[in-house]
């Protein structure tokens, strides 16, 4: 086992220690008991949880304090699901969804399906859905930025899917046990892609390390996290601005990891609307008033179909929370 600097550029074919990947905090929801599946809002800094067999989903600020939650937008309670975000506008089912709309990968009972949905009420507005017999279970799921496409992993077949969700294509699938990879078995289980790389990272509640996978299927490395006290893992959710991981698990906690690679060519925030990213000023406010006044839905900052002063609202504080 080696440690290794930097967890976002790895050789392909290594088995790593946690290396640089620390604890930075964790919290036990009161509302729920095992979670089955996570989402991180980089545009609102929000975690939406989904407790097993649930018929809710349940947001919270990222100390862990209880913000609200609302209907699941698929409409099944189950655990056979996950919660996802794109950090931009992206086409589900033939219509245009904002960025930041809360996507749902949902295979708790056929069709397969990803529901887009907005992300302060659930309502939904538009879905894929997929051919029953493409797909064995999904439990977890992710959109690549640069490929415009999701990763789903599929723990009956235990393999990971490439899927279109505007079209409802599946683009490839591949094993989760690739050539010369140590075994790893998905359950409850989940993916998400770390930007910087634009390689998946895998977890599984039956192992306590994390595989990472480019998005061909060649096995990369898996991380060793059984060091840091994480485990069950059922779910992960990047925060690519920041570097951090958000692992849900099925003993009821969701622990906070830092030490990825941050992703530096993408808004530091819901403000961060001009570029060059990374910092705000004048063009960011200039931005976001030419598209206030267009309503082009990345100015409907509260995803309720109007636009109004509260929109203009959440940009101010974001604006004025600056780059973090």
């Amino acid at each position: 086992m080696r440690s290794v600097c930097s967890i976002g550029a790895l050789a392909v074919g290594a088995a790593i220690a946690s290396g640089d990947l620390t604890v930075l905090g964790a919290f036990n929801p009161a509302e729920g008991g095992s979670i089955n599946s996570i989402g991180f809002n980089e545009g609102t800094d929000e975690i939406f949880v989904h407790f097993n067999h649930n018929g809710s989903v349940h947001v919270y600020t990222r100390s862990g304090s209880f913000l609200r939650s609302f209907a699941k937008p698929s409409g099944v309670a189950g655990n056979d699901d996950d919660l996802e975000f794109a950090t931009e506008s992206i086409g589900v089912g033939g219509t245009v969804v904002p960025a930041h709309s809360l996507l749902v990968i949902e295979n708790d009972n056929d069709p397969p399906r990803i529901v887009a949905a907005r992300a302060t009420d659930g309502a939904v507005l538009a879905q894929q859905t997929f051919g029953a017999s493409l797909v064995g279970a999904w439990t977890g799921g992710a959109y690549h930025h640069d490929r415009d496409t999701f990763f789903c992993t599929d723990w009956s077949w235990n393999a990971l899917q490439e899927v279109n969700a505007d079209d409802g294509a599946v683009v490839q699938q591949f094993t989760v046990n690739p050539a010369g990879a140590p075994s790893f078995y998905l359950y409850y289980s989940d993916v998400d892609v770390l930007r910087a790389s634009g390689h998946l990272y895998v977890v599984s509640s039956q192992q306590a390390f994390i595989r990472v996978m480019t998005p061909a299927g060649q096995w990369v490395t898996d991380i060793d996290v059984s060091g840091l006290g994480v485990s069950e893992m059922a779910g992960i959710a990047i925060d690519d601005g920041r570097g951090e991981a958000w692992i849900c698990s099925q003993n009821g906690v969701v622990y906070q990891l830092g030490g990825l690679e941050p992703f530096q060519g993408g808004p530091c925030s819901s403000a961060d609307l001009a570029q060059p990213y990374g910092r705000l000023d004048f063009f960011d406010v200039q931005l976001f008033l030419q598209r206030f006044s267009a309503q082009h839905p990345s100015a409907d900052l509260n995803q309720d179909g109007a636009y109004n002063f509260f929109d203009v609202q959440i940009f101010l504080a974001a604006f004025s929370a600056g780059c973090v």
